[in-house]
């Protein structure tokens, strides 16, 4: 009994009435279902992070879709140009039909039957002359043809046993082409500050050693081009302006706070604030360098000579577009000599516009005066570019000519621009009557190159030279365009992996 004395004592049974266990009322949902209280909480806080954080994103991104970039340029007129020049622009070029104005071999007798442009050697710009066209191609002059240079180069590729990717060198400078497009459309030219490289893609060898940096300057910022250190050849792709140092310039960032820049070193949690912010907006961020932010204190070099004399009634200024950069040089050369140039802007729709150059700077802008009042009006902005051409001889040729706009014209719009006259002894018709070009030859250089990518870099190294902080700086040398363009023989040899 004792056994069972103590399970009774353990299991004492209450003779009063039973108290139910406080329970917590279940909540129901819409669709009938239990909510757990747990859940709701967590679900609270985290619509209140996501919605702090959407609104941080709503901040931080949408405002540069409505923050306009500084006002564009606006290419308007800053003085009208004068319609009564377009009767004498007219009636010079009738009394000179028997004249080849763009020097390609056709009078503008023949350039009015084949309606083409007199001013311009090729009318459709797909690389070969109008002359070319009418009389060995067989095709139409005011009709692009994009595959004329194309299969002009492969043809000439097959007869020398090169290929797409074999090296050929223009203006010093050695070139790997990724393709056809490319070795048949691209240039690179001389600039005052560097080169420009027109329709090219590939990797270029710069003829200054290996301690170099290549930048390009497009789009207002300075960025470090993709270099491969064994080939010592830098990328470029398409279009670009370069601009060559001795040594890396300073890397930073610039953060903006409500329209406030703030210039910090670049260090990782800098260069990820530039990675994650936008450029713009009222909180932003963005590499940058040093000459990214450096004042443009470029000096002007101006002339102060500007006694011309020129005779007005004559047409001869409207004769021929000095557009080639031997003509630009000239400018330069006269402002260097204390002599300032004149020039006529010429709109076939609207008439003449004459002015006095008496300055330029570093980045390619002629200074403009009145020439009755000889206050400013304003600058003009040069584009220093080449393309290949197919000459009426069957050669394959590069013309280094510049695009140009300011004062309200422009060559986009076919627009005419004629530096005509300096300053005592400059002359009259200071352009040459036609840019020296660079002949491109049937047959690749001799070299005792190997058959690899390597080869380019030892094809050089006598002529290197120490380069100097920026190179270069100076003014293009007017005998750049004399230069050949060789290959580089290399029988199947590939462009830098």
């Amino acid at each position: 009994m004792s056994r069972l004395n103590r399970i009774i004592e353990n299991n004492t049974i209450s003779t009063g009435p039973k108290v139910k266990e406080n329970k917590k009322i279940p909540v129901y949902n819409g669709k009938g279902k239990i909510v757990r209280q747990g859940n709701t909480a967590k679900r609270k806080k985290l619509a209140i992070f996501l919605f702090i954080f959407s609104g941080l994103l709503l901040f931080l991104y949408v405002p540069q879709i409505f923050i306009r970039d500084k006002k564009e340029f606006v290419n308007n007129y800053v003085k009208s140009p004068d319609p009564a020049f377009i009767k004498q622009e007219s009636d010079y070029y009738s009394k000179n039909l028997s004249e080849d104005y763009d020097g390609d071999k056709l009078d503008n007798a023949a350039e009015d039957k084949f309606n083409c442009n007199p001013w311009d050697n090729d009318t459709d710009n797909d690389g070969a002359d109008d002359y070319y066209e009418i009389y060995i191609s067989k095709t139409d002059p005011n009709k692009y043809d994009g595959d004329i240079l194309l299969n002009y180069q492969k043809d000439l590729d097959s007869s020398s046993g090169a290929t797409a990717k074999t090296p050929y060198k223009m203006n010093n400078v050695i070139l790997w082409a990724d393709d056809y497009n490319s070795k048949a459309y691209g240039t690179v030219i001389d600039t005052p500050r560097g080169y420009h490289f027109n329709n090219f893609k590939g990797y270029a060898q710069f003829p200054f050693g290996e301690n170099i940096v290549a930048y390009t300057t497009d789009g207002g910022r300075y960025q470090k081009l993709e270099y491969l250190k064994k080939e010592n050849a830098w990328y470029i792709d398409g279009y670009h302006n370069i601009e060559i140092y001795d040594s890396p310039i300073e890397e930073g960032v610039k953060l903006g706070v409500f329209f406030h820049p703030i210039y910090v070193k670049s260090n990782f949690f800098t260069k990820t604030l530039a990675f994650i912010l936008p450029s713009k907006g009222f909180i932003t961020g963005e590499k940058i360098t040093a000459s990214d932010i450096v004042p443009d204190t470029t000096p002007i070099i101006s002339a102060d000579n500007h006694d011309i004399n020129y005779n007005i009634e004559s047409g001869a200024r409207f004769k021929r577009t000095t557009n080639a950069l031997s003509d630009l040089q000239y400018v330069r050369s006269m402002i260097d000599q204390n002599k300032c140039v004149m020039v006529s802007f010429y709109s076939p729709a609207n008439g003449e516009l004459r002015g006095i150059i008496y300055g330029y700077d570093n980045y390619n802008r002629l200074y403009i005066a009145d020439e009755e009042t000889l206050t400013t009006l304003g600058t003009i902005c040069v584009d220093e570019q080449a393309r290949k051409i197919l000459t009426g001889d069957g050669e394959l040729v590069v013309q280094p000519f510049f695009t140009w706009y300011g004062l309200g014209f422009s060559s986009k719009n076919y627009d005419r621009i004629s530096f005509f006259a300096a300053a005592n002894g400059g002359g009259t018709n200071i352009a040459t009557p036609t840019d020296p070009t660079i002949i491109i030859p049937d047959e690749p250089a001799e070299s005792t190159s190997e058959d690899n990518p390597e080869t380019a870099t030892e094809i050089n190294t006598e002529t290197q030279t120490e380069a100097p902080t920026e190179i270069p700086s100076e003014t293009p040398s007017e005998t750049q365009s004399e230069a050949p363009i060789t290959e580089v023989p290399a029988d199947n040899q590939n462009a830098p992996e």
